[in-house]
């Protein structure tokens, strides 16, 4: 059984393997993190703003649930795509070859960290 990074490292490079992922994997980071802070900020705020309440709770959570549906379909979609393609084209070993080097970085090996903590917390919302 793989442990927790190593499992996180396997996972990582599929949330951008093609745009249809990564526009899910940022649409929903970025629409998750404003429900939490917006939502925050009204709480600690004694008037709520009524716009900002309506962003907030009618809007982003949309947004965040297609963020997530695209991150499905865009699996699908690398599935369908390499089910019958066994050699991998110069561009997704370039692609492979280049995580690699991030994941070794320590610096952007935090980053790393941080976005899949932030995606997982965007999980945990819904």
């Amino acid at each position: 059984m793989k442990s927790i990074p190593q499992f996180i490292a396997a996972l990582l490079p599929r949330f951008w393997t093609n745009w249809i992922t990564l526009l899910g994997t940022v649409l929903a980071t970025v629409s998750g993190s404003i429900i939490v802070f917006s939502l925050a900020i009204m709480a600690v705020a004694g008037e709520a703003n009524q716009y900002a309440m309506a962003l907030a709770v009618l809007v982003m959570p949309g947004l965040f649930i297609f963020g997530l549906v695209l991150i499905a379909l865009g699996f699908i979609y690398e599935s369908h795509r390499k089910k019958g393609r066994r050699d991998l084209g110069p561009v997704d070993q370039a692609f492979r070859q280049a995580f690699k080097l991030a994941v070794e970085d320590r610096r952007t090996r935090g980053m790393i960290i941080f976005v899949s903590i932030i995606s997982l917390l965007n999980i945990i919302i819904i």
